[in-house]
C-alpha cells in the first residue's frame, strides 16, 4: 500500500510505502493488533490525555504523539514530529463504524507536478 503527499505549494507529490511510514511512528499503535509493538513505546496518561513516545528517539519522524479524550471519543490529537513541527488534530462531529465509500481513498496525482516515488515498488 503506498501513501501519498501531496504538497500544493511546492507543487510536488511524495508517495511512500505505507507500512514502512506508519511501522516507525507512534501510530502503529492505533494502525494495527500487533501487540509486540508495544515495547517499543512509552505509554503515559494523565487526566484525559494519553502521551506515546519512541523508546528509540530518532528513528521515528514523529517524537510524541499526544491523545485527548472527552469520555470515550477522541478529541483531539497532537503530533510533534522531529522537525520540530506541532500539528494539532481537533475532533468534532464523530459518527462511529460509518461506511465510507473507498472512492473517498483514492488519490489522483495533478497534472504538472513532480513526482518523487520513494516507496521502492511496494
Amino acid at each position: 500500500m503506498k501513501t501519498f503527499y501531496y504538497d500544493e505549494f511546492a507543487e510536488q507529490v511524495t508517495i511512500l510505502d505505507s507500512k514502512k511510514l506508519i511501522d516507525n511512528t507512534p501510530f502503529a499503535l492505533l494502525t494495527s493488533a500487533d501487540q509486540s509493538l508495544w515495547q517499543n513505546y512509552a505509554v503515559t496518561h494523565a487526566d484525559n490525555t494519553f502521551v506515546i513516545t519512541p523508546n528509540n528517539q530518532g528513528q521515528s519522524q514523529v517524537e510524541r504523539l499526544e491523545l485527548k479524550f472527552d469520555a470515550d471519543a477522541l478529541r483531539s490529537m497532537t503530533v510533534f514530529d522531529n522537525t520540530g513541527q506541532t500539528s494539532i488534530y481537533v475532533f468534532s462531529k464523530q459518527q462511529v463504524n460509518q461506511t465510507i465509500d473507498d472512492a473517498y481513498f483514492q488519490f489522483t496525482i495533478p497534472a504538472d507536478v513532480l513526482v518523487d516515488d520513494q516507496s521502492q515498488g511496494e
